[in-house]
């Protein structure tokens, strides 16, 4: 098969999964229909943003990240760079110094994400407010 068929294959089942998705599963008469199967709730609220999957992800990455660091480093003990030169103090220092950079990058990105939540929570609280009264931007 050439690579343009299938692309044009993919756009084109890619299309109707779209169309399928806005008819069945976005609109929000469709969430009390969903109520008894959780696996539609959690789609329907994923397609909706009502839930961020980055948050999750970036969970993940950082245990990830952190459990690399500490392990490279321990392995780096053991190992040599070049001839006879020790590789152990980058590794002791892989180990200190790589789960705090690690935590201080992905605690910059989590605000994003916290941030983001707490400004839709602020919104849904508010409900209609901002409607009834012109002086509120």
């Amino acid at each position: 098969m050439s690579i343009i068929v299938a692309y044009i294959i993919g756009a084109v089942l890619a299309f109707i999964a779209t169309v399928l998705a806005c008819v069945l599963i976005m609109p929000k008469k469709r969430l009390e229909e969903f109520k008894e199967n959780k696996f539609l709730v959690w789609i329907h609220n994923i397609i909706n943003f009502k839930s961020l999957l980055i948050e999750k992800i970036l969970k993940v990455l950082y245990v990830f990240f952190t459990a690399a660091c500490i392990f490279t480093g321990f392995f780096m003990l053991f190992s040599k760079m070049g001839y006879r030169t020790s590789a152990a103090p980058m590794g002791l220092l892989l180990m200190i110094l790589g789960p705090v950079v690690v935590r201080l990058l992905f605690e910059a990105g989590m605000l994003f994400v916290i941030n983001t939540k707490n400004v839709v929570e602020i919104n849904n609280k508010m409900g209609d407010a901002t409607e009834d009264d012109p002086n509120i931007l």
